[in-house]
């Protein structure tokens, strides 16, 4: 249960600071034009990450079942279909930036098959992004529990669709995605600048579509990290046979938000609190 409630934790982290740096970016490229308080700056990123964990994810996380948030979870999973085939279209075309990008496809993809950038140093950086993204164990007891049928066959079934179905998402917008700025010379800057290469396609309604598209998703996949955690912290803190109450309930939830709220506060982007928390707490687990 405290590996649990640790690795639940960070995820938390990662959306909270993910939602802080994005927000701001993505409404500033839809044409909005935000005070300086809302902006790319350190007081925007404050007042975001205040909106994100006390506006946004207390009234989703207060309920006790992951059940309740299906029809969120089953839109969030249509919405990165979406992005993955955006992502992925947008590669094949020729023309898809005025200065550069205009290599056909096939010698896009040769460009980066055949760079010199894959190095082992590469991939060791690299671990750490993949262990986070594949990090869904915390949520196994919880989905195991509201299962209607619970039998090792079902949960199984359930882990193999899970696991191939991000595995192929995850793929796809790292081949496609990378193939797309393949032919610019500053790749590499793009990649390590914020982590969202989104906020780099052309102003399309497809690529504006997506930027929202993420934060919908990343808003609600935190009650997905966060209601395991409360349970975990109820079965720790209760005695044998003792009933969650609702005061027990708020009281944790809002708990877990404030430690979320002031560890966030000092990560500046994503690539910060995945390299931190990947080979830490989400590894421990």
């Amino acid at each position: 249960s405290f590996c649990n409630i640790c690795c639940n934790i960070g995820f938390l982290i990662n959306y909270a600071v993910l939602f802080k740096t994005s927000m701001p970016t993505t409404l500033k490229l839809l044409g909005c034009d935000l005070p300086h308080w809302l902006g790319n700056n350190g007081t925007g990123k404050l007042v975001w990450n205040t909106i994100f964990c006390f506006v946004l994810l207390v009234p989703l996380c207060l309920p006790m079942q992951l059940g309740s948030l299906r029809y969120a979870s089953m839109s969030s999973i249509l919405i990165t279909f979406f992005i993955v085939g955006t992502i992925s279209t947008l590669s094949f075309r020729d023309s898809l930036f005025d200065d550069s990008n205009d290599e056909p496809f096939i010698d896009r993809m040769h460009m980066a098959m055949t760079t010199d950038r894959t190095n082992m140093d590469s991939v060791f950086s690299a671990l750490p992004y993949i262990i986070f993204s594949y990090m869904y164990q915390p949520c196994i007891p919880q989905i195991y529990h509201e299962m209607k049928v619970k039998s090792l066959t079902n949960i199984k079934k359930v882990l193999f669709a899970g696991t191939f179905i991000a595995s192929f998402a995850y793929i796809a917008v790292g081949i496609f995605g990378y193939v797309t700025f393949a032919s610019r010379p500053d790749v590499d800057k793009l990649f390590d600048h914020d982590k969202n290469i989104l906020q780099y396609y052309p102003k399309l309604p497809v690529a504006e579509a997506c930027l929202l598209g993420l934060i919908f998703v990343v808003t609600f996949a935190n009650p997905f990290c966060l209601v395991p955690a409360k349970i975990a912290i109820m079965e720790l803190t209760n005695k044998p046979g003792q009933e969650k109450t609702a005061k027990q309930n708020f009281a944790i939830t809002i708990g877990l938000l404030v430690i979320t709220y002031l560890i966030a506060l000092f990560c500046s982007d994503i690539g910060d609190a995945m390299s931190i928390l990947g080979p830490t707490t989400n590894t421990g687990i």
